[in-house]
Order: structure tokens, then C-alpha cells, then sequence
């Protein structure tokens, strides 16, 4: 199981370069885990507020009675993910995309609040209570892709 957030260009690229070229790293690790006979999960990343400019807590304490203010698309709050998308070019059973977009982005909105927790503690990170939540539906998406065991 596997995640990753490109949160800085590769060395001597700019951002655009970066999101052309940093698959094909990604892609020969991830090959070589399937040619190895092995289960690869990849967990996407999870929506980024930050690329929208919002601090979520700050946010939230800011607009406690308009959280709107603080709320995204999967388009505003995008980021790339160029280990998700190595892996989405790999066709084997044994590979496995876990997508994490709707836990955050219920009904195309993202929101700062879920069920009353807070998502993130700052522009990136999911808080942990928040993550404690997800464990239902994170079990369930690790059970659908039929790779290995996961009691």
C-alpha cells in the first residue's frame, strides 16, 4: 500500500515539467512491484485545499457560521498525483487505485466539516480524527480491490 503528494517540482523542472515527467518514475517502481508478483494498492491524494489558498482551521474559525467560505470543488482543491496516475497506466490485476475524493468531496463539494469534524488541521493534512472516521470506508475500498488480506 502506497501514497504519495509531489509537493516540490523535480530538481531543475518547473511545476509543468514536473507534472509531464515524474510519472515515469513513479511507473518503473510500481512495474516492478507488479513483475515481482506483488499486491500494489494506491491510495490517491487526497483533495489539497491549499492549492485554492485555504487554510481550513482558519478558515473555519474565521466563517464558523458560513463554512461555504471554506469549501472547494474537486477542480479548486486538485493537485496532481503522479504516482496515481503512473499506477492508473499499469494494466494488471494485481494494481489497485484507491480514490479517496469522495470521503472529502461529498455530493462535488468539498468541505472544510464532515458529519462535524473538521477535514484538515491546515492546508494539506487530514486531521486525525477525521482519518478515524474513514477507517469504515477505507476498509470497505481496500476490500474491493480483492488484493490480498487486510484483517
Amino acid at each position: 500500500i502506497t501514497s504519495e503528494r509531489q509537493s516540490t517540482p523535480l530538481e531543475g523542472m518547473d511545476w509543468e515539467e514536473t507534472e509531464k515527467k515524474a510519472p515515469e518514475g513513479h511507473r518503473e517502481i510500481l512495474q516492478r512491484w507488479v513483475d515481482a508478483d506483488l499486491d500494489v494498492v494506491v491510495i490517491r491524494d487526497t483533495p489539497y485545499p491549499g492549492g485554492a489558498g485555504v487554510t481550513v482551521p482558519d478558515c473555519v474559525a474565521k466563517h464558523e457560521d458560513d463554512l461555504e467560505e471554506c469549501s472547494g470543488t474537486p477542480e479548486s482543491w486538485h493537485w496532481m498525483d503522479p504516482l496515481a496516475a503512473s499506477a492508473k497506466t499499469i494494466d494488471s490485476k494485481k494494481m489497485s487505485v484507491i480514490y479517496p475524493q469522495d470521503w472529502f468531496c461529498p455530493e462535488g463539494r468539498c468541505e472544510p466539516v464532515i458529519g462535524g469534524v473538521i477535514t484538515y488541521f491546515d492546508t494539506a493534512h487530514i486531521t486525525a480524527t477525521y482519518a478515524q472516521t474513514l477507517a469504515p470506508q477505507f476498509d470497505a475500498s481496500l476490500r474491493k480491490t480483492g488484493l490480498g488480506t487486510f484483517d
